[in-house]
Parts: C-alpha cells; sequence; structure tokens
C-alpha cells in the first residue's frame, strides 16, 4: 500500500470513530397541567417539581413558571423519565416516560397533575336498580344533594367488608363507583346526587359477603388514576365517608 493511501485510510477510521462517539445533546421541556378535585383548570399552574431520572439516576429537578412551563437543557440522547410532585396533588398512573432524541429541536413532552380530592361523602342508604342491576347509594356531598355547577361525574373507590370496621386498609372486597345526579334510565332528568356501583366494578370477594351483612366505605379518588380496579396511588384517595351496611337479598330481592 502507498503510503498516502494508508494516511487516507487512517484518517476515515479516525472520522468513523469520532462519529460513533460523539454526543448528540438537546432539549427537554413541556408544560404540566394542573386540575383541580372537579377536573376544571387551576389559575395558577406554577409550583410544581419536575425531576429528572435516566435509567435510576436522579438528573436534577426545576420547578414550573405560573404557566406549568419547564424545562431541561443539553442533555444527551436517550431515555429519561420524570416525577411530577406538587402539595394536595397526584401525578397520573402513565409513565413518565421521555425518549429524548437530542439535536436543534427540544423533546416536547406535556403531563397532568390532579388535585386531590376533600370533599365529603355522607352515606345515607342503598337501593336497587333493577333494569342494569345497578347498586344505588343514595347520598350527600358537601352536605349537598346536588353536585357542583358543570360537573357531570366523580369517581369514588369502594371498600367492602363484613364489618362496620371496613376501611381502605381493613376490607374483603375493592371496587369502583360514580357520582351522578342524572335518575338511572332517565339521562336528562337531575336527581338527588348518588353513587353507581355495578357487580362488575367490585373484585371476585364481593361475592362472599353477599351471605351477611355487607358494610361500605367509599372514598374520593383523584381523576387521572388507572381504570382497573386497584390501579391507583394510594395518595390519590381523599377522605372518607361514613359506613353504611346492608343485606344483599333484602335491597335486591328476586329482581
Amino acid at each position: 500500500m502507498k503510503p498516502y493511501y494508508f494516511i487516507i485510510a487512517l484518517f476515515l477510521l479516525l472520522a468513523n470513530c469520532q462519529k460513533d462517539t460523539e454526543i448528540i445533546t438537546g432539549d427537554i421541556s413541556g408544560k404540566i397541567y394542573c386540575y383541580d378535585q372537579y377536573g376544571f383548570s387551576v389559575p395558577d399552574q406554577s409550583g410544581v417539581t419536575v425531576k429528572l431520572f435516566r435509567d435510576t439516576a436522579f438528573l436534577g429537578y426545576t420547578v414550573t413558571d405560573s404557566r406549568g412551563q419547564y424545562g431541561f437543557e443539553n442533555l444527551p440522547y436517550g431515555k429519561y423519565s420524570l416525577s411530577l410532585g406538587k402539595d394536595h396533588f397526584v401525578q397520573t398512573r402513565e409513565p413518565h416516560i421521555i425518549f429524548h432524541a437530542g439535536g436543534y429541536s427540544p423533546t416536547l413532552a406535556n403531563y397532568y397533575l390532579f388535585e386531590v380530592p376533600t370533599y365529603e361523602l355522607l352515606l345515607d342508604s342503598i337501593g336497587y336498580y333493577a333494569e342494569d342491576y345497578r347498586l344505588i347509594i343514595h347520598l350527600k356531598l358537601n352536605g349537598d344533594t346536588v353536585l357542583p355547577a358543570n360537573v357531570y361525574g366523580l369517581s369514588v373507590r369502594v371498600f367492602a367488608g363484613n364489618s362496620p370496621e371496613v376501611s381502605r386498609e381493613n376490607y374483603i372486597s375493592a371496587g369502583k363507583a360514580y357520582l351522578s345526579e342524572y335518575g338511572p334510565g332517565e339521562w336528562q332528568t337531575k336527581v338527588a346526587v348518588y353513587g353507581s356501583l355495578h357487580d362488575y366494578e367490585m373484585d371476585q370477594n364481593f361475592n362472599q359477603l353477599k351471605e351477611g351483612t355487607i358494610y361500605l366505605r367509599l372514598y374520593p379518588i383523584a381523576m387521572g388514576q388507572g381504570y382497573m380496579i386497584n390501579d391507583y396511588f394510594p395518595v390519590a384517595l381523599g377522605p372518607p365517608s361514613n359506613v353504611i351496611g346492608f343485606v344483599w337479598d333484602e335491597v335486591v330481592g328476586n329482581r
């Protein structure tokens, strides 16, 4: 090989090695949207602590401004994750994973926080709507028989047991229900607010309670949690309701 061919080949090899080891950097930015316990956007979106991780390594944090904006600069390309925190708010159950490409255009990643509910539920009595096999839990929300204005439905978690001491820590069956104020089967008629609960919205242990007295306690839950019965962060639960008991056959009968 002629000497100058060798020099050219060596130059190309070094250039390719440099490309392989070159790290592409860029920014990660976005917005964190905060919503109150009824699903309305809060006026001031500031104060969310946004922590940045790569694998399990903590890289740093920033805090959102009044518009909910955050940003991290000059990050090598790769896979990152975010953890969000703000007093009285909880992040959604979706994983906050970011696949960061780097380069001139920032990687945009928007996420959501929801307020942990503070409203209180007072359970009154149990009814049954036979047409779609639904328990109706008559109740009050913050002492009122109607939902707040422009609120059309809220989720609650249900804990059932065989004693009045039932709670989120002491139960046999867990499930979910929804608050509504439109009459069952009458979707244009408003009635007093109630909790709507189907059998299939409780786990399989619910059937073993039907032979005796069933005791229920309800907890409000922040929005943005999972759809499965137990798919939620425990900190997303609001204050517990009182306990109400009923006998399945006496409420449901042969209907």
